[in-house]
């Protein structure tokens, strides 16, 4: 494994260079290593390569615009812009404040901060009930039995579970049970990594589609579609980009579609003054849309693999616009 870790560093050094996108890399590793831990190497490239192209068009955008710009590390993923400087660290960027990157990184935090501007599955908030001593006197509940009574007695199965943080949809699951809902709260709180000590159980939504909404500047820049046309298999089938045959189909700014999900998005981006990020919305079987999360700090290779890098590149460039402003 220790090889095939540092062929992947080597790629992605040359990364930038090559325009050599993660599905092409997993094609060349898994015909020179096989199946030799295929879903570490899948994550380790998902991962790494979504850094590298983050700092990629963020670079290319200070170079289209003729702004300064410095690589503080050897991999190009810690970049300083403009005179001030403004400091981009791997998928971080400096156009959010301490208060709204908490909020997204929380999802509980998020759905109390968005849930009166905006139309959000019904969450229900659970502390580990191991939790330290320090804390014990915040735990409700004195086992995951006790969770799922109050689960099951709020919610309509099938209900989701996932961590208060998190993201790749890991240890979230669709729960058809009480026996499942036990399952999936013991997993969260299992004190394996990725450890969360806050547990949510939510509202399904069945999805007609699913979105994802990019802002940059307190505006919505980027809208596309997480298609699927395969049937969903093994432990991500809460998220359509792990799904076989899924791509991401970019929304046009004249559709219909993307004028309804700007307007819908647009006072969670206000409540909390977001300045960088990425929204996740499900059309559900109704036409009713329902705002799941946010994420502060976007991988976009998906996004990337089907369309492109020029349009996240025009995004990088208003983001570089809006920071350069302050120091004029």
């Amino acid at each position: 494994m220790a090889c095939v870790l540092g062929r992947i560093r080597t790629c992605g050094l040359q990364f930038r260079k090559l325009t050599l996108y993660p599905a092409e890399l997993r094609g060349l590793l898994a015909k020179e290593y096989g199946n030799i831990a295929k879903l570490t190497i899948v994550r380790i490239l998902s991962k790494l390569f979504a850094v590298i192209l983050n700092a990629k068009c963020l670079i290319r955008a200070c170079e289209e615009l003729g702004v300064s710009y410095k690589q503080l590390d050897k991999f190009g993923n810690f970049v300083a812009v403009g005179k001030k400087p403004h400091y981009f660290v791997n998928f971080s960027t400096p156009l959010n404040d301490q208060g709204a990157v908490l909020i997204c990184r929380d999802k509980g935090f998020c759905h109390d901060a968005l849930k009166d501007v905006v139309n959000m599955p019904e969450t229900l908030q659970f502390l580990d009930p191991k939790v330290g001593s320090e804390f014990k006197q915040y735990a409700v509940h004195s086992s995951e039995k006790e969770i799922a009574n109050e689960v099951l007695e709020s919610l309509d199965l099938p209900v989701v579970v996932k961590p208060g943080r998190g993201a790749l949809s890991n240890n979230v699951e669709l729960c058809r049970s009480r026996r499942d809902v036990i399952k999936a709260f013991k997993q969260i709180f299992s004190r394996k990594l990725p450890y969360s000590y806050v547990a949510l159980a939510q509202q399904y939504i069945d999805p007609e589609k699913e979105y994802r909404v990019i802002t940059a500047g307190g505006k919505v820049k980027i809208v596309y579609e997480k298609a699927k046309t395969e049937v969903a298999k093994g432990n991500n089938v809460m998220n359509p980009r792990f799904w076989e045959g899924s791509k991401s189909v970019d929304i046009d700014e004249g559709e219909e579609i993307f004028s309804r999900l700007q307007e819908f998005v647009q006072p969670a981006i206000d409540q909390i003054d977001l300045g960088w990020g990425a929204m996740d919305i499900l059309l559900d079987k109704k036409g009713e849309l329902w705002f799941l999360e946010i994420n502060d700090s976007p991988k976009f290779e998906f996004y990337v693999e089907h369309n492109g890098e020029d349009k996240l590149v025009e995004v990088y460039k208003e983001a570089v616009q809006s920071l350069t402003l302050l120091d004029s």
